[in-house]
């Protein structure tokens, strides 16, 4: 069975693990493409419960949040989440939020006026805009906020962590790994490493990157987590 990523489950409740991938889907007629959609359709499709909620509501269940931790995209609240799940880590009284590109990371700091702490993961060369935005003079006043910086970006973080042999075995785990084997025999694709067919594969399909995203975290050695992943789930683990 796939992991239930966003299972809204308790945290302290055990995490599955990845091991080999039974047959997911047993219907003869079914094309590759339609049997990768039904798949992503089916772990992506979970409602992410309240406190993980692109756009969040007032609280949680009518209450403030504790801590907030903005990140670019729905990829990085899912790999953020399956990891914190996979530790343990409570989140009842956090939000993960997506900016929906970085670029909105200013308006939300502005409109933070709950003293949640709060934190910002993101990419090594979008850190300007984070500069730039807790600089700005029309920010209300803040606790201290906390920046997690990857490398290229998550993605990447997730896969040099795994190694691209590792990572590719959860992509067939997953069950899509007939889609990722037609892209790597593309022309413009058989000639690159693993891992850049890998990145491109995570971002080429819809529902992909999340799905990934989640799965690549979730298979994760514990002393093998990117340090800024590792950081920024430190830092909700801290939550009080």
């Amino acid at each position: 069975m796939i992991p239930p990523f966003y299972d809204p489950s308790p945290a302290s409740a055990p995490s599955p693990g990845l091991g080999a991938a039974p047959c997911l889907f047993t219907a003869s007629g079914a094309s590759e493409e339609d049997r990768e959609h039904r798949v992503i359709r089916r772990v992506c499709s979970t409602p992410i419960p309240p406190p993980l909620a692109r756009r969040r509501p007032a609280g949680l269940n009518g209450r403030v949040p504790v801590a907030r931790l903005f990140v670019e995209g729905r990829s990085d609240v899912a790999a953020v989440v399956a990891l914190a799940r996979s530790q343990n880590v409570s989140l009842a009284a956090v939000e993960v939020v997506s900016l929906e590109g970085i670029t909105n990371v200013r308006r939300e700091l502005r409109a933070q006026h709950d003293g949640a702490r709060t934190a910002v993961l993101c990419d090594a060369g979008e850190t300007g805009f984070v500069t730039r935005a807790l600089a700005a003079d029309d920010l209300p006043r803040l606790p201290p906020v906390r920046v997690f910086v990857c490398d290229r970006d998550l993605e990447e973080e997730l896969i040099r962590a795994l190694g691209a042999r590792r990572a590719a075995e959860v992509v067939r785990q997953v069950g899509i790994g007939d889609s990722f084997d037609r892209m790597s025999r593309q022309p413009q694709w058989r000639d690159e490493p693993v891992a850049a067919q890998l990145r491109r594969f995570a971002g080429a399909g819809a529902g992909r990157k999340e799905l990934l995203a989640a799965a690549w975290a979730t298979a994760l050695p514990a002393d093998a987590v990117p340090r800024p992943l590792a950081d920024a789930v430190a830092w909700l683990r801290a939550t009080p």
